[in-house]
């Protein structure tokens, strides 16, 4: 007989009766799953942690959470502990992924616009301004919602579960769970009287939580500016979104509205495919941002006779969307402003006064220029500042022992020999492309970003000055010297678009830009006689299959390349990519791209 049969009834203990007959109030008795004790953790709190661990006393009402330790020791809590103390410390306002939002914070993006409406339009509430100016709305295009982004009838549910467990308002939650269906949801948010918010006075929920941006944003607004922040870098314009300039812009109104003006057109022109007029015809918000910012800035500069850091920064962000949707007359006003702007505040060489802020100013101005230049034709305005060469100076002057190129200042020729000068050029660009294939654009840290992307924009500078170093010769002028000149202007053209495109990841083919450089090329390869290329082969076949991509394989190229390819007796990829690779070439993928225009190649061959 085992010894708990031998025992007596009455030989127990009072307080074993006592579990037996009357299980405590605070912990219901569950039934041991093995024999063996159980080690389990107590509440209660006790000076000593041991103690704390072994005790059998039941836990009492209030909970002491340790959530810190002495200095240079790891605060630890016990894992029955854990999951209650991140959530009544940690609670996250910023939701940062799509489960977790609430569905008033549901607003459509960019790339859900349709070209043109499928549904009765709802009148946009008008933007209410500092200033006076018509408060006419145009149309307001129906939100369409994505089906993954549209709860079901349960998360929704789950959704206001959660809120209530937060300590928020019950009716909130109704109103929550209520949003389901996007007619709903877009009849709510976008009626002419916001929705009331609870949580703060004004502002927004999730971005703006104590309202400390200038303006008042709206849930487009907060789009954009998620967006923005969680891009690395802007294809229209090399300025870092997480550097100093987020700040710079999110404290003053006038720069606040410019940008969400420019984000809102540069999404458009990313995402989309519909024409200006029709995009601010659907989604007039965008183009509100536009003339509050106007009238702000043409009340400055009546009222001051000093020049403001954050009116030079709008005029120039005005340029930038200007010449992104190829409104030539406006970007050649504000050109003009912006010149006239910069003597006022002493040129261009004194931005980096201002800090981090003034040399991102001086990148994106500088740019502009460019940007114009190759668009539209002409001089560049600005001089090139010794920011450029310090950065080539910093980094890869030490891996290359030739001469700096000589096209400052703009001259009507070049310095020396004009083959002498390109190829120095192309070797400092194969210099870039080594190290761009050792260490890629995700590896480098913010610094290093940046003097990359100085590097870059100097060859870019040098070869936009190369386009117009020589005037265009004229049809009845046919000397060698001349045909010369059209031959090495081909190659700076080609050389900008690489530089461009390749050497600068994700830049986008459909960018203005890139057909304005297919267009000058094209006019300089027909301008060039085929003798003038047999002194440079190789570079011959270069400048045509790196126009083939940038021009996206268009025919005209495409015959060129292939009549090449004859002449040079380069028949077989194996002999078309050892001739590449006589050039600026960055590995694997520039391999892959060349690889699609020869299988192009190969059919006419």
């Amino acid at each position: 007989m085992s010894r708990l049969a031998k025992r007596s009834p009455g030989s127990e203990s009072p307080n074993m009766q006592r579990r037996k007959d009357t299980p405590s109030p605070r912990r219901k008795p569950t039934p041991s799953k093995r024999d063996e004790p159980e080690i389990s953790y107590d509440r209660h709190f006790a000076p000593d942690p041991v103690v704390a661990m072994r005790s059998k006393m039941p836990s009492p009402d209030f909970m002491f959470i340790p959530m810190s330790s002495e200095p240079g020791r790891r605060a630890t809590i016990r894992p029955d502990l854990r999951a209650s103390a991140k959530a009544h410390v940690m609670h996250n306002y910023k939701r940062k992924t799509a489960e977790k939002r609430l569905a008033e914070w549901k607003m459509s993006t960019p790339k859900t616009f349709s070209q043109t409406p499928k549904e009765a339009l709802l009148e946009a509430p008008a933007f209410r301004t500092p200033t006076s100016f018509p408060q006419k709305v145009l149309s307001w295009q129906m939100v369409e919602f994505g089906s993954e982004e549209i709860q079901t009838e349960s998360e929704a549910k789950a959704s206001s579960r959660k809120t209530t467990q937060s300590e928020r308002p019950d009716h909130w939650s109704q109103q929550m769970s209520s949003l389901v269906s996007p007619q709903t949801f877009a009849a709510t948010v976008f009626k002419p009287q916001s929705a009331p918010i609870f949580t703060q006075p004004r502002g927004n929920n999730l971005l703006d939580v104590f309202s400390a941006l200038p303006i008042q944003v709206q849930p487009w607004d907060e789009t954009l500016i998620a967006r923005w922040l969680n891009y690395d870098r802007i294809p229209w314009c090399p300025v870092n979104g997480q550097s100093q300039w987020i700040p710079f812009v999110t404290h003053s109104p006038v720069l606040l509205h410019t940008n969400l003006y420019c984000w809102g057109m540069h999404w458009h022109g990313k995402l989309t495919g519909t024409d200006q007029r029709i995009f601010l015809h659907q989604n007039p918000q965008i183009l509100e941002h536009k003339i509050v910012a106007i009238q702000m800035i043409n009340a400055f500069l009546e009222s001051h006779a000093t020049m403001s850091d954050e009116v030079l920064a709008a005029v120039a962000i005005f340029i930038n969307i200007s010449l992104q949707f190829l409104d030539r007359d406006e970007a050649a006003r504000h050109m003009v402003g912006l010149e006239t702007l910069l003597k006022l505040r002493g040129g261009l060489e004194s931005l980096p006064r201002m800090g981090t802020v003034g040399v991102l100013l001086q990148r994106m101005i500088s740019w502009n220029d460019l940007f114009f230049v190759e668009l539209f034709g002409g001089d560049l305005r600005f001089s090139l500042l010794p920011r450029w060469d310090e950065a080539w100076k910093a980094v890869y002057e030490p891996l290359f022992a030739d001469p700096v190129t000589h096209l400052e200042p703009l001259q009507a020729r070049f310095a020396g020999d004009p083959a002498h000068e390109f190829m120095s050029l192309l070797r400092q660009m194969q210099v870039v492309c080594c190290d761009i294939q050792a260490r890629p654009l995700q590896m480098l840290t913010t610094a290093e970003r940046t003097l990359r992307h100085d590097n870059l924009f100097r060859f870019e500078r040098r070869l936009c000055l190369a386009t117009r170093i020589t005037p265009m010769p004229h049809h009845t002028e046919t000397g060698p010297q001349e045909n010369n000149n059209a031959m090495w202007r081909a190659v700076a053209y080609a050389a900008l678009m690489y530089v461009h495109h390749h050497m600068r990841p994700g830049y986008a083919l459909h960018w203005a830009q890139f057909r304005a450089l297919s267009v000058q090329l094209r006019g300089e390869l027909f301008s060039t006689n085929a003798e003038s290329w047999d002194a440079v082969p190789a570079l011959h076949l270069w400048v045509l299959t790196v126009g083939s991509w940038v021009s996206q394989r268009e025919d005209w190229i495409l015959n060129m390349l292939a009549d090449a390819c004859r002449v040079r007796a380069c028949e077989t990829w194996h002999r078309f990519e050892t001739m590449l690779k006589l050039c600026p070439n960055i590995g694997s993928v520039d391999d892959e791209r060349f690889g699609i225009v020869w299988d192009a190649v190969a059919q006419l061959l």
